[in-house]
């Protein structure tokens, strides 16, 4: 749920930057088969999302701990898949078509295995309470 949170920021449309039909502004924003046919470039390159975020889209997959098929009802937020079950993968990858690069798009890798298409981000919390969480404390 974090990720495509993150990846839509704040959007309700196909891709953070519109639903974008003919895949004009997609290479833009990603790295995909149509731009980068030979692999992986260096994050930061390409456009960011509305929230500042590099590399969402295209690229390499990326490694989620989240669910990989319909989520089991209801709206549902940090859920994460049994131990011994295939990883969720977002975001599409250079070796894609854009339309694998959906903000919603999930596919799942095999958890004892290898692609040289698939990677992880790095999250780091924020060490002080942000503004916002601010304003619900007592």
């Amino acid at each position: 749920a974090e990720w495509e949170y993150a990846c839509r920021a704040g959007t309700k449309t196909r891709y953070p930057h519109g639903d974008d039909p003919d895949f004009r502004l997609f290479e833009e924003f990603a790295w995909h088969s149509g731009n980068s046919p030979t692999g992986t470039h260096q994050v930061g390159i390409l456009r960011p999302n509305p929230w500042g975020l590099y590399g969402m889209l295209g690229g390499v997959y990326e490694w989620c701990l989240g669910w990989h098929a319909r989520y089991p009802g209801g709206e549902v937020t940090d859920y994460i898949s049994p131990v011994d079950e295939d990883r969720v993968m977002r975001g599409g990858a250079w070796s894609d078509h854009p339309r694998n690069g959906r903000s919603a798009e999930r596919h799942w890798y095999g958890i004892s295995k290898s692609y040289g298409n698939a990677g992880f981000r790095v999250v780091l919390g924020h060490p002080y309470p942000l503004a916002a969480e601010l304003n619900w404390m007592p």
